[in-house]
């Protein structure tokens, strides 16, 4: 069973004009709410969007984004909040497949794509946040501190006399006798 994704924007692509298309909107506050919780993070502020869509052909799309928010989190260190501003521009290729080709892709248990390589759409609906969300998966910080935070009272490196190959070389020094030169 799979989590349904926080929060989606769905548009068909069989819609589009040869033109293309721009679209620019803010996540409502509700939603950043649910992408904070699903990605668990304190909280998302300001999250804005700008999606170009263009056409590259009769099924190949493209897809440029841009996305800045402002992502709260807790520092490891000193629990304060941490307020991060991430920003960034990324492409997609989309390709809606014929009918029969999605109805193979669907029976498809595994499917890797290299970096360059277009996605294959199902049908010609595509989610314009789904990319948006992965990509800011992607930019959240595993570990974030507050400008100056350290970490303190850690445990200091055994100086030579104390590591274990120092007591063992003590140890088969006083078992062993000593060699007759």
């Amino acid at each position: 069973m799979t989590t349904p994704p926080p929060y989606t924007r769905p548009f068909d692509l069989s819609s589009l004009s040869e033109v293309g298309c721009e679209e620019t909107f803010k996540v409502p506050v509700p939603a950043c709410d649910a992408i904070a919780e699903f990605y668990e993070l304190d909280g998302l502020e300001g999250f804005t969007v700008r999606i170009r869509l263009t056409r590259l052909s009769k099924n190949e799309f493209r897809l440029e984004a841009h996305f800045a928010v402002t992502v709260v989190q807790t520092c490891i260190v000193t629990l304060k909040p941490v307020h991060s501003i991430v920003e960034e521009d990324f492409e997609r290729v989309f390709i809606v497949a014929p009918l029969r080709a999605a109805q193979r892709a669907a029976g498809a248990v595994d499917v890797t794509l290299e970096e360059d390589e277009a996605e294959m759409l199902r049908g010609s609906s595509v989610d314009l946040a789904a990319p948006v969300l992965e990509e800011l998966s992607l930019m959240i910080d595993p570990y974030p501190r507050t400008p100056g935070a350290a970490f303190e009272g850690g445990m200091a490196a055994p100086s030579a006399e104390e590591s274990p190959f120092a007591v063992l070389q003590a140890l088969k020094d006083k078992l062993e006798p000593p060699e007759k030169t």
